[in-house]
């Protein structure tokens, strides 16, 4: 099992959120826009594939959330992943006592194969 990952990277295709806070996000409009052009910025460095890791810190700690708060999270990210025309090709769970996930996103393109 997984403890810590390295601190997330400012570049790069990996992506590290704690959780996505429904009280914060009911109340600034604005910060979805942020995340989404998050998500965009993320799927530009990875070339066409991004990383996300939820119920993990900035600083690489695998904290993980609870189901309720994970459940929240996925249903955000996926509402963001969709809109965008994205698809998640996997999700991995990788907390202990909580809940922790990874996310593979990819942009399909019409020539491309992914082979899993």
């Amino acid at each position: 099992m997984l403890v810590k990952l390295p601190p997330e990277n400012e570049c790069g295709c990996a992506e590290y959120k704690y959780k996505f806070d429904k009280t914060k996000l009911s109340k600034a409009p604005k910060r979805l826009e942020q995340l989404q052009t998050q998500l965009l910025y993320r799927m530009n460095e990875g070339c066409g594939h991004c990383v996300y890791f939820i119920g993990v810190c900035d600083n690489g700690e695998i904290k993980g959330i609870t189901f309720e708060e994970i459940t929240y999270s996925e249903s955000v990210l996926l509402d963001m992943i969709y809109k965008n025309g994205f698809t998640l090709v996997n999700k991995q769970d990788i907390g202990g006592n909580n809940y922790a996930r990874i996310y593979n996103i990819c942009r399909l393109d019409q020539n491309v194969n992914i082979v899993l």
